[in-house]
């Protein structure tokens, strides 16, 4: 047999983390190893919250074990106690990749060494956090702390999940730029992140409660100055008394960033609408299908989940829009309450019909015979400048969200 060169290979793949459970290990032993407890053999793995572990064979699960005492020991080499592949070596690395988002310090690829067909060397790579790793373990559990302190003091696990999805978005921000952002470390500690870090700081925390949380990675198509783009993203799978639902906390905190509002659209969605625009990837698909009812954001709050972002808009669910002529009668309303001078508004309206024959009349200015001459009639004005510029934000599920600047002067 001769020696093999180091192989190096980057995962990418969906998977869990959560509380542990006892579970035994048996299976070949190397020559020389020692059939005697190891130290990792201490931590198990409840495939509830692991999957991936829970796929593996009995001699994968016994090499996990070993990669995950040693990382969390700081240290990036082990002689695998257990007789493993280059093909099985992959499937282990995925899985602690995705199952593991406390590892923040774990890089996603590794390197390995082997003589014929059997691993003799496995070497995983660190991130910068791992050079003050006690400092940075410090900052992390500090800031996950700060969040689990208070939905600890929560019994109802759909609130527990809801306050946890708000804090993260609460203090997190989107940013390509952002440092390690592939890891939980840059939402939590770092304050910004890209999907990625959101999926894995959520799956961290949740899994921290007690709730099966799973990281999801796939593909989804967003619209970008009209256009459709489809790209590489990451989510979560979440389960609540065994029912799966999607949750995608970047989108979440992203499409209405700029207004400081958490969107509740991509919150525990069953697949039926959330594959309307996300597709899992080959790993992704091992992870349960998402038909959850019950714990819904329509269910739970009697809404449909864009209406969410009511209250941050200082309106009730009276105030949501259906047509046209809903749009013109509020805007005779808004225009009689403020009179001349310029401001802005926002209405929450539903049906893309509605929306285009809200544009066609803007564009048109075919409100002139309409809400306009009311308006100004009430108001006593017989000569005036009027001027409306509107943007429209397509949400999800049919909603949309239109800012209106009004000027008015006579």
């Amino acid at each position: 047999m001769t020696e093999g060169g180091d192989v190096s290979a980057a995962q990418a793949g969906a998977g869990q983390a959560g509380a542990q459970t006892e579970a035994g290990q048996t299976g070949a032993v190397p020559a020389g190893a020692s059939e005697e407890t190891e130290p990792w053999d201490s931590n198990t793995f409840d495939p509830l919250f692991y999957p991936y572990y829970g796929i593996l064979n009995e001699d994968e699960q016994a090499v996990y074990r070993q990669l995950y005492y040693a990382v969390s020991e700081g240290e990036e080499t082990v002689e695998p106690c257990r007789l493993v592949g280059p093909g099985q070596v992959a499937r282990i690395a995925e899985a602690i990749f995705q199952d593991q988002p406390g590892l923040f310090w774990l890089d996603n690829s590794y390197q390995y060494r082997y003589i014929g067909e059997y691993v003799t060397e496995i070497s995983l790579a660190f991130n910068g956090l791992a050079e003050e790793l006690e400092k940075n373990r410090s900052l992390f559990e500090r800031a996950a702390e700060a969040i689990l302190t208070e939905a600890q003091g929560v019994s109802d696990p759909e609130q527990r999940e809801r306050l946890v999805h708000d804090r993260l978005l609460e203090q997190t921000i989107y940013r390509e730029e952002a440092a390690y952002n592939q890891t939980a470390y840059s939402a939590l500690v770092g304050g910004s992140t890209v999907c990625a870090g959101y999926a894995r700081a959520f799956q961290y925390l949740l899994t921290r409660l007690g709730i099966p949380c799973y990281y999801c990675t796939g593909t989804a198509v967003s619209t970008r100055d009209g256009m459709e783009r489809t790209e590489s993203h990451a989510w979560n799978i979440v389960v609540l008394d065994g029912e799966g639902y999607n949750v995608d906390p970047t989108w979440n905190d992203t499409v209405l960033e700029e207004l400081g509002l958490i969107y509740y659209g991509y919150y525990n969605q069953a697949d039926e609408e959330f594959l309307k625009d996300h597709e899992r990837s080959e790993s992704g698909e091992r992870l349960p299908a998402c038909e959850g009812e019950r714990y819904s954001f329509a269910a739970v709050y009697g809404a449909p989940a864009p209406l969410g972002i009511l209250d941050g808009l200082g309106m009730e669910e009276e105030d949501v829009l259906y047509s046209l002529a809903e749009y013109e009668q509020r805007n005779a309303e808004v225009l009689a309450e403020h009179g001349e001078g310029e401001y802005q508004a926002y209405y929450l309206i539903y049906g893309r019909e509605a929306v285009e024959s809200i544009r066609r009349t803007v564009e048109t200015r075919g409100y002139e015979n309409g809400f306009l001459r009311e308006a100004v009639s009430s108001l006593g004005l017989a000569d005036y400048s009027f001027s409306i510029y509107i943007n429209v934000r397509e949400l999800s599920g049919g909603w949309y969200l239109l800012a209106q600047m009004t000027q008015l002067y006579g």
